[in-house]
This record gives structure tokens, sequence and C-alpha cells, in this order.
């Protein structure tokens, strides 16, 4: 639906963090694979600028508002023990599951995304490109003859990126000059959408690749995959299904190049079947593609 006035915001959800990885002088900021952070219940940014008044004429002859950073104020449900370790810096023992902080505990620096519907349906989707969590006070009360919900706030303190000095990446479904046939189901996909990356640019859906097959490889652990090679894609990658949480993750086949058109997933359990399927980044085949299944060698 294209958005023909500004329409106010009804909600807010699909909140993800991705860790820095590189913040160079001279080029775009670099992150791992961004999480989802569940629970999202409200987010409020407050912006932060240096206003200055220039007077002549006995008045206030130019007015000046240079940004700086910026914060938002997070209220989740909570966070999972590991990645509120993995957040505030604190030490997580995976053995166990037992978290320690103390005062030499550093936040990881990272992008914070999210998205907020609009009274419509269409949404407005939002990425802060660096900035790290402060910890917060955290309520326990004790239940008495109604029920206190406890929610977790926290501070996220957002600066520029020192390229090119943007603070934030934002875009809204259904904006007049945002893509054709760019939707909101294309947009919230974790691997090619909007939150797959910080940096990420709006563009026309291709079409994806469609002869995608993998076959049981010569190796044990192995499968051979083949497909017409992604014309003008940025980045090409196998995802294979994970049969108990129903997700998919990337496989192991090294680097893959953009030009070619097979690859061997290895790191499987022999003979245990898998469904396989293409990621293409940007071009003409930007998408994912048909699945296929075959059994490991």
């Amino acid at each position: 639906m294209t958005i023909d006035k500004p329409l106010p915001r009804i909600g807010a959800d699909r909140m993800y963090w991705a860790q820095l990885l590189t913040d160079p002088t001279d080029g775009n900021p670099t992150y791992d694979t961004p999480i989802r952070l569940q629970g999202l219940v409200d987010l409020s940014e407050t912006p932060n600028a240096d206003n200055s008044n220039f007077y002549a004429d006995d008045g206030v002859y130019v007015q000046t508002s240079r940004p700086g950073d910026m914060q938002a104020a997070v209220t989740v449900a909570n966070i999972m023990p590991e990645t509120w370790a993995l957040l505030m810096g604190a030490e997580y023992n995976s053995a166990n599951g037992q978290i320690k902080e103390g005062q030499n505990d550093v936040p990881l620096a990272g992008a914070l995304g999210f998205r907020a519907q609009l009274s419509n349906g269409n949404y407005e989707y939002v990425w802060y490109k660096i900035g790290v969590f402060s910890k917060a006070a955290k309520t326990y009360n004790t239940k008495g003859e109604s029920i206190t919900y406890n929610t977790s706030p926290l501070t996220f303190h957002a600066r520029p990126a020192s390229y090119d000095l943007v603070l934030a990446n934002r875009f809204t479904s259904g904006e007049p000059n945002a893509p054709v046939g760019l939707t909101d189901a294309l947009l919230i996909n974790e691997s090619t959408g909007f939150f797959s990356d910080p940096n990420y640019v709006p563009t026309a859906p291709g079409t994806p690749i469609a002869d995608f097959a993998i076959a049981t490889g010569s190796g044990s652990g192995e499968l051979d995959a083949t497909w017409t090679a992604a014309v003008s894609a940025s980045a090409v990658k196998i995802q294979v299904l994970d049969p108990v949480t129903g997700e998919y993750n990337d496989a192991t086949t090294g680097t893959i190049a953009i030009g070619a058109n097979s690859a061997t997933i290895t790191g499987l359990t022999g003979g245990n079947s898998y469904t396989a399927r293409l990621v293409v980044t940007s071009g003409t085949n930007n998408g994912i593609s048909n699945t296929d299944t075959a059994a490991a060698g």
C-alpha cells in the first residue's frame, strides 16, 4: 500500500542487534550476522544536537544545529542470559549458564535495528548504525494480590559511523519512491531483507534462482550443490534447514565466488537427509531460491 500522507505509528517489533566488526574511515562499517532480540515492549529515541545562534542587527541573525549522538530508551520483556552477557560484556559460562558481571565489563559495540508499524499496515524500518548498551536498573517484586510484570529497561547510546557520519539507516515500506515490488514480506526476511545488514540498501526484488539442486557428495558428510550462476550479485551463500528449530543456517562451504554455479557443503552427518537453499544478495537474481532435499554422503 502506497503512503500518500504522514501516518502515526501504532506498534513496534522485530528488534535485532549486530556486533560491530570494523568502523573504517574509508568505508562502511562491517558487522557480524544480526541476532534477534525478542520481547520488545517500547522504544523511545532522543537525539542530541548542538544548537547555536548568531546575533546581528540586534537579534538572531542565523541559527545552526549540529546533530550529535542519540540515546534510545528500550524496554524489553527480558533478555536471554547468554545474549545479555554478550551485549553487556559480562562473563558467560556456556557449560552451566552462569553469568559473572564486574567493573571491568565492556559492552560490545554494535548496530540496533527494529521496525514500527504505521496505521495503514506499512512499516518503518530502522537501524542505528553504531552504539553500545548501558546496564540498567532491574526491579524484582514479590507476588501479592495481583501479579506485577517487571520489564527490563535498557539504554542504547548511538553514534555516527566514522566514514559518512551516518547515525541511522531508515526505510519505510510503501513510500512513493520505494522500489516497485519491495514488500514487507521481503523486507522482513532475515537472510536478504532489511535486518540482514545494517548497511541495507533498498532494491527491487529480482528473479530468484529456480534450479538449485543438491545431491549426495562423494565425501563423508558432504552434499554437492549446483545452480545457474547468479547475475550481478554481491554475495551468494547456501543455507541448510535445521530440523529441530525449523530455521535455515548458513552452510559450511567456504567462500562461494559470485559467478560460481556449484559448491560442496561439508560438516554434515553422513546418511542424514538435508534440505538446502541458495541465498543471493542484490542483482538480477536477488532473493531465495527453491529448496531441494538429499542425503549427505
